[in-house]
């Protein structure tokens, strides 16, 4: 697949630490020999656009335009779309699947883990939200993509906090208190 990237990017990926302008070479030159490799979690993330997301590592990634997308015919669009489908649902079930067992291997090494308190839950949305807006006051296409994406952050924050929060939530709970001793009260 031939590709180019803008002076915009070039500039952008310049100010990027060295290590992800490493990585990003890397992952670019996977994408060149298999778009859908599963690591790459290459994806439309643009409804009506043909805007595409590619994964540098699991903090960044690389946003771009496929011009050549409207010129393949629909039949290729829809095979494409289904093998890239498929990738992210391999990718995303080996996720699911080896993460439990990782976590189970930390434990059972005395790794205590504790989550981010509020405070630094908020301050850390807080800031990159400042960040977002300042880059999308500046980069009309960011802000392109920022906008309706937003909207889609918050319908799934809303699904997730009724679908999957609640339900996890629920089995925490209930693991938590089938561990418990027997007669013994909160």
């Amino acid at each position: 697949m031939r590709s180019h990237t803008t002076a915009e990017f070039r500039e952008l990926l310049a100010g990027a630490p060295s290590a992800i302008q490493a990585k990003a070479q890397s992952a670019y030159r996977l994408w060149s020999e298999n778009p859908s490799h599963p690591s790459l979690r290459f994806k439309k993330v643009h409804g009506a656009l043909p805007v595409y997301s590619v994964r540098i590592d699991l903090d960044w990634r690389a946003v771009g335009v496929l011009k050549a997308w409207e010129a393949l015919p629909k039949e290729y669009q829809a095979i494409l779309e289904m093998a890239c489908a498929d990738a992210n649902a391999d990718v995303t079930t080996k996720y699911d699947a080896v993460n439990p067992v990782a976590l189970k291997r930390l434990l059972s090494n005395g790794i205590k883990l504790l989550p981010f308190s509020n405070d630094i839950m908020a301050a850390c949305y807080k800031a990159s939200v400042e960040v977002f807006d300042e880059i999308a006051a500046k980069n009309a296409r960011f802000k392109k993509v920022y906008e309706p994406w937003k909207k889609y952050r918050d319908e799934q924050v809303q699904w997730f906090s009724i679908a999957e929060n609640r339900y996890d939530n629920f089995m925490v709970a209930s693991q938590r208190l089938a561990q418990r001793p027997a007669g013994k009260a909160k």
